[in-house]
């Protein structure tokens, strides 16, 4: 005691240390209030302490400790400063809370619905350590490329020269268009790998296996996240865009737009993959992405379950599934005589030209999703990010990567070249069955390289901050984007000559009123809908909103 009284040094740095703590406690205050309080939930930590029970909590841990700061100061000053610091305060926000406006009491449902705090959170380019930055430049130039495939496959229709149009198809840069469907395994991976990544995560917070609660909520805001907006497109496809529409090129019937009005439970029941069993008859004919993917994530806890307590046992139930997946695909191509393209039909032992065995069921597209699984759960039981490895084994990863993807997208040009190619029943079979697994391998080691520290220029391209906005619209921009080319398509008067300028002046329209739309939509929709169960202080399993989108 002696010593702390004869130490002038000793008590100014205490006297410091008490200002500081409640300069510190005074800005908490400030932080935890407001659009800042609805960022940190999106996160999912616990709820924010409100400012009166905050203080309380400071005057409590201020009491208990005073003896300890009187003896540091030779007396009872610093205890009392700190206590007459805490009830200042405390006063301060009492009367604050006095003179507030009564629709303060529902700030954070209100400011859900805010254009201008969406907007802050729309353009909000910050990362925090559980982000993957690169996923957001990969998930964008995903959608472009699905938007410059269904530019050039829905204006197929109205076409003076479709034949052309066609043909162009067999070129060997067309073929980044004619096998751009491939690019929707890219999401499935990434589906896979967000819902285990974050669902793991929770469930080491929680040190269990989840209760009912835990797995119920994770599955009705999975569907809560996904369908409000999807309803609302729907909405807009039967009611709006089929009455603007007039002309002799009239073909959304045929597309799937008019089949909405008829079928509309069947794709928020994320069943439209199954039922109606004529193409001609869904309503939303690209929305079968969604089921599929929904239908994924209803199986996916009991994976989540394995790998989180029995590692090696989910490891090889996983690698079983995929080897089920890929030898499924490849019997049912063979049987059917499938085409390796989504231009084609099947050839044999089936009387329905039009009919879909592999392209839109789950057990077909399941590999993708399963591999992105594993990536999460490699990421989840990273204790660092930053994996050093050998250069050599690092480069030679990037060049097997990379040749896998560039066989997949370029490597059916022969198919087109030589007819004996085309008309060899093992090949297809055996190409539709690995292909897309080829083609997720590739993107995987993408994505683990890039946010293991092995990127290099990849990663410093994929993690630019420019893309995060723009990757948050996706979803909207999937479900919006294909109406938008069957609306102008459907409205022309006349009909197109087609030709490389016209895609591409297509495609750059398309793409950018597609964005701006959207991001309107996404402001006044999609985003207050998503919050809504946060600022009804619902809490949810997974971070739904700041990574795991489902596209």
């Amino acid at each position: 005691m002696e010593a702390f009284k004869q130490s002038p040094s000793t008590s100014s740095s205490a006297k410091v240390t008490s200002k500081k703590y409640k300069q510190q406690e005074m800005s908490n205050g400030v932080v935890n209030n407001g659009f800042s309080s609805m960022l940190l939930s999106q996160s999912h930590h616990p709820p924010d302490v409100s400012t009166v029970e905050e203080m309380a909590m400071l005057e409590k841990q201020g009491l208990s400790n005073k003896s300890t700061a009187v003896e540091m100061n030779g007396g009872a000053t610093v205890g009392q400063e700190a206590k007459a610091g805490i009830e200042s305060q405390m006063q301060h926000g009492a009367a604050a809370a006095d003179k507030a406006p009564a629709w303060k009491m529902y700030s954070p449902l209100i400011e859900a619905f805010s254009m201008s705090a969406n907007g802050r959170y729309l353009m909000d380019t910050s990362q925090s350590a559980d982000d993957f930055p690169s996923l957001h430049g990969i998930r964008v130039v995903s959608m472009l490329w699905v938007v410059l495939m269904h530019c050039h496959m829905f204006s197929l229709t109205g076409l003076d020269n479709y034949l052309e149009a066609f043909s162009h198809l067999q070129g060997f840069f067309f073929q980044i268009i004619a096998n751009g469907d491939i690019v929707v395994d890219t999401f499935f991976l990434m589906s896979g790998m967000l819902v285990t990544y974050w669902t793991i995560k929770r469930l080491k917070q929680r040190k269990d296996n989840g209760d009912i609660w835990f797995w119920i909520k994770f599955y009705l805001y999975r569907w809560w996240r996904m369908t409000p907006v999807y309803a609302f497109i729907i909405l807009v496809a039967c009611t709006l865009l089929i009455r603007i529409v007039k002309g002799p090129l009239y073909t959304l019937p045929a597309m799937g737009l008019d089949m909405c009005k008829r079928n509309w439970w069947t794709n928020l029941l994320y069943i439209n993959n199954f039922y109606p069993v004529e193409q001609s008859e869904i309503c939303l004919t690209w929305s079968w992405y969604l089921a599929v993917d929904f239908q994924c994530y209803l199986i996916s806890p009991f994976f989540i379950l394995l790998l989180y307590r029995k590692r090696a046992l989910g490891v090889s139930c996983i690698a079983a599934l995929i080897t089920a997946s890929l030898i499924l695909t490849g019997v049912l191509s063979a049987k059917y005589g499938l085409p390796v393209t989504v231009f084609g039909s099947p050839s044999k032992n089936t009387t329905d030209a039009s009919a879909d065995y592999i392209y839109t069921k789950p057990w077909t597209r399941i590999s993708p999703f399963l591999l992105g699984m594993l990536l999460g759960y490699a990421f989840s039981s990273m204790r660092s990010r930053q994996v050093p490895i050998n250069r050599g084994v690092v480069l030679m990863a990037w060049l097997l990567s990379t040749a896998l993807m560039l066989s997949v997208v370029f490597g059916l040009y022969s198919h087109y070249q030589m007819p004996q190619v085309a008309q060899n029943e093992s090949m297809k079979a055996f190409y539709n069955a690995c292909h897309r697994f080829a083609w997720t391998l590739g993107v995987a080691w993408v994505v683990f390289a890039c946010e293991t520290g092995n990127g290099g220029l990849a990663a410093e391209l994929l993690s630019w901050p420019g893309w995060k906005p723009a990757s948050k619209v996706s979803y909207t921009v999937y479900l919006l984007h294909p109406a938008l080319i069957l609306v102008y398509m459907s409205s022309r008067p006349v009909t197109l000559h087609y030709d490389d300028w016209m895609l591409i002046y297509l495609y750059l329209g398309i793409a950018l009123f597609s964005y701006l739309l959207c991001a309107l939509v996404y402001l006044s929709i999609e985003l207050p809908l998503a919050r809504l169960p946060h600022a009804l202080s619902i809490k949810s399993n997974t971070a739904v909103e700041k990574e795991e989108q489902p596209v």
